[in-house]
């Protein structure tokens, strides 16, 4: 898995590079049927996501709190809202963290089905795989709706190119592009983020037990 490249200004996708890159590095160096190459992969997984999330929540809140009559703001907003939806950051790292997962998961297997290890040992690594199935179809829901794979992506896409269909309208209507913005910010729903991230604690905890 290649290394990310920014390809926005914001700080928030620029921290989650940040953090990413040097768990795509750790990553690469494990083999597939060691238990980190599984739980780093997980961890970019979740990272790559959180990122997403966070990026969509930060553009929201900025619109809300910015002075929309001013036309360089709306055009910096836009230009921010366009690098997010076209940018491809954070969608190739979940994406990619993905393939290796499944790439990987025949090793897992193979694990278990081997002759020289104790039933209970068995029985503890085929409920891990099970609970890594979970997960790695958990992730896969995640990107399927972050939109098609070659057109725009974001969290709650449809809801995105609305707010920037607002703040692209001539003549701008600065009360409607808020109460939208207003809107959608009320509307921020953690519960698959919070979610994703304790079945990702979750599994790594259990390939780590299992698999040690």
């Amino acid at each position: 898995m290649e290394p990310l490249t920014l390809k926005t200004a914001s700080a928030v996708v620029k921290a989650v590079v940040e953090n990413l890159n040097p768990l795509i590095e750790k990553a690469n160096a494990r083999a597939r049927g060691d238990a980190q190459y599984y739980t780093s992969y997980i961890e970019i997984a979740r990272n790559a996501v959180n990122g997403l999330y966070n990026e969509y929540a930060a553009i929201l809140r900025e619109v809300v709190l910015s002075d929309l009559r001013d036309v360089s703001t709306r055009e910096a907003l836009t230009k921010r809202i366009y690098d997010y939806m076209h940018g491809e950051t954070l969608r190739p790292a979940l994406s990619g963290a993905i393939s290796h997962l499944r790439e990987g998961r025949p090793e897992l297997e193979e694990h278990v089905e081997s002759l020289f290890i104790f039933a209970r040992t068995a029985e503890k690594r085929a409920a891990a795989i099970s609970k890594f199935d979970e997960l790695l179809e958990k992730l896969h829901g995640v990107l399927f709706q972050l939109g098609s794979e070659h057109g725009p992506s974001a969290v709650a896409l449809n809801d995105i190119k609305k707010l920037d269909g607002k703040l692209r309208t001539e003549p701008f209507d600065t009360r409607a592009a808020t109460e939208l913005a207003d809107e959608l910010v009320m509307n921020l729903d953690k519960s698959m983020i919070l979610s994703l991230r304790n079945n990702c604690e979750s599994v790594i905890e259990s390939l780590r037990i299992a698999f040690r």
